[in-house]
């Protein structure tokens, strides 16, 4: 066994970007608490990492984002997305625990110590208060700056999108550059989204029991989406082609169990325990590849005597090594908030990383190694990697146009059970998507992305136009 600890901080970053490693606000509480968590000052509730389709591995959330309309071409701000967590009960219209891209919310307290009461979806309702540098940490890559104006507050994220809030925290604009929506409302439901320069709009249709029934478009003839309901669970969702995603709940409950798409397959289903009466947590996850094979992801929650929590997540077995199964070690504190991982993603790697927050609440890296152990010949895996690996095809390319950024390579290029190809560099991770057949290269919070017109970075938070974007992440048309 050797120890490769000057490369290990970005080999453990660079997970963020496959979705080993990925930071986010995790609402834990109880799903029948009608109240706010407070925040303490300058921090999000919970930094917790990601497994499977996605779940949170602190809470057992089940956390979904199903797109209905894309960006369209003459405003990237106008689009629909609607985002489901197992652990929000929030009802705005869309089915219990159903939110949209366009759900936040926000309120200046007034109290004094500069408080916001603040609904940020997917992240749960949460009070916080400003960072020693005065933004509002979401989580770590979330931040935002907020100011009051005429009775409206007005708040900025990291990137200059800056959102416009009415005295009852509803949602009134967007703008990003020369890009900008306006948002109306009947009795606090969100009735149209339109874009003022070129009056294209997206109307909101309801049922008598305030459930969204369809969209339109002023852009188009047929409806954007149109929506059924079993009570307050959202059943079906039909775009505009006919296309019905159908979803399925736990008996008496909310929480989602199947997603089914037009042509009777399971996309994922999930397992859940009965961890608190009124909140489940997943703990088996069985993707449409997963049931081909028989396979699944298990998750297993163990609470520890500090009051903390160690979760445990199993993977289905490499394509190309059967009886290996990558494996995850998720450590949390009382407060939620994670500490440790060790992350074993083939037989011959093992990560291990510790974290602490800043001063603003930032998680970071305190420690960290990773041991390599060498394959025998002749086995699933044998030997070619470190000390004989080399770039080949599109990750040669990269890196011959951006050497000094991708560095040097640790192993040979490896296949995700997705059909991606992965490859371990001494500052990061390249990456080829099978999604959208780009070819990039990430250090954990930046990524170059060979594109058509050429090297373009961004942040790992953003996707460019003309990439897949199945999470409806923000669209950036310029790299950073």
């Amino acid at each position: 066994m050797c120890r490769a600890r000057t490369v290990v901080p970005t080999l453990v970053a660079a997970l963020c970007a496959v979705g080993w490693l990925l930071t986010s606000s995790g609402g834990v509480r109880a799903a029948a608490t009608a109240g706010r968590r407070t925040a303490p000052a300058g921090q999000y509730l919970t930094t917790a990492a990601f497994a499977g389709d996605p779940i949170l591995t602190y809470s057992g959330g089940y956390w979904r984002l199903d797109r209905d309309l894309g960006p369209e071409r003459s405003n990237l701000l106008l689009s629909f997305t609607r985002a489901y967590y197992s652990v929000m009960p929030a009802d705005y219209g869309f089915g219990i625990g159903w939110s949209s891209n366009y759900g936040e919310r926000l309120v200046v307290l007034g109290d004094g110590k500069g408080a916001i009461d603040v609904s940020w979806p997917p992240f749960d309702r949460q009070l916080l208060t400003p960072s020693p540098d005065g933004r509002y940490r979401l989580d770590p890559v979330t931040t935002l700056t907020v100011t009051t104006q005429a009775g409206e507050a007005i708040a900025t994220d990291q990137d200059g999108t800056r959102w416009v809030f009415d005295a009852l925290g509803l949602l009134r604009s967007i703008t990003n550059g020369g890009l900008a929506v306006d948002l109306s409302y009947t009795d606090e439901r969100l009735v149209m989204v339109r874009d003022p320069a070129s009056q294209a709009a997206l109307t909101m249709h309801y049922s008598n029991d305030l459930l969204l029934t369809s969209i339109t478009s002023s852009l188009r003839t047929t409806p954007i989406a149109t929506y059924t309901y079993t009570g307050r669970l959202l059943r079906t969702a039909t775009d505009s082609a006919g296309n019905t995603v159908t979803y399925g709940y736990a008996p008496g409950k909310y929480y989602l169990t199947t997603v089914t798409d037009s042509h009777g397959t399971v996309l994922v289903e999930n397992t859940y325990d009965a961890y608190y009466e009124t909140q489940y947590r997943v703990i088996a996850q069985q993707t449409a590849q997963d049931r081909a094979t028989g396979q699944r992801t298990t998750l297993t929650y163990t609470p520890t005597a500090d009051g903390g929590q160690v979760t445990t997540i199993v993977e289905p077995a490499l394509p190309n090594d059967p009886a290996f199964h990558p494996t995850r070690v998720d450590t949390y504190d009382a407060q939620g908030r994670i500490t440790q991982q060790v992350i074993r993603f083939d037989p011959r790697y093992t990560y291990t990383a510790r974290y602490g927050l800043d001063a603003n609440g930032v998680p970071y890296i305190v420690s960290s190694d990773a041991a390599y152990t060498a394959t025998p010949p002749g086995t699933a895996l044998a030997e070619t990697g470190i000390g004989g690996c080399q770039f080949t095809l599109g990750f040669k390319t990269l890196h011959e146009l951006v050497p000094d950024t991708v560095g040097d390579c640790l192993d040979d290029e490896l296949h995700a059970a997705n059909g991606d190809a992965l490859q371990h560099t001494t500052e990061g991770l390249l990456v080829w998507r099978k999604a959208d057949n780009w070819t990039a290269f990430t250090d954990g919070y930046r990524t170059w992305v060979n594109g058509p017109g050429g090297v373009m970075q961004r942040l790992n938070t953003q996707r460019f136009p003309w990439e897949a974007n199945p999470d409806g992440l923000p669209v950036v048309s310029r790299g950073i």
